[in-house]
């Protein structure tokens, strides 16, 4: 019965509202030198419907903030709400081979797991959200 309430519930609200789960600061994993960047994801400026994120900050390994070229580049664009944790149908570009890829993503907590794939072929992050 408290799972029928639930999804009832999730049913009513606002895709928007269940949107903000993913919304937020999220620092990716670090590269082989130890470096991150950190993604801002919100509503996307053209429909708020869908999730965009863009690369708001570059840190070192040493956890200094650094000049990087991709600064305020979109790198998750158009993620469709499929429920309260689960985003689909929307692009990740990687910064590693300037490529885009399909893509997913899953909110578990303060984890956001971040897929691209080509055709079976998917690789992913485990995000970490900044508080």
């Amino acid at each position: 019965m408290k799972k029928l309430t639930l999804a009832a519930l999730i049913a009513l609200m606002p895709a928007s509202a269940i949107a903000e789960a993913a919304h937020g600061m999220w620092a990716s994993e670090r590269n082989e030198e130890g470096n991150w960047i950190e993604v801002n994801i919100q509503p996307c400026a053209g429909d708020a419907a869908l999730t965009c994120g863009t690369i708001a900050r570059a840190m070192s390994a040493t956890g200094e903030n650094t000049e990087y070229e991709h600064t305020g580049r979109m790198i998750i664009e158009d993620m469709e709400v499929l429920d309260a944790t689960r985003y689909a149908n929307g692009t990740i570009w990687a910064p590693d081979d300037d490529k885009t890829y399909k893509s997913n993503m899953q909110v578990n907590g303060d984890t956001l797991t971040v897929k691209g794939c080509v055709l079976f072929i998917c690789r992913g992050q485990d995000w970490t959200r900044v508080n």
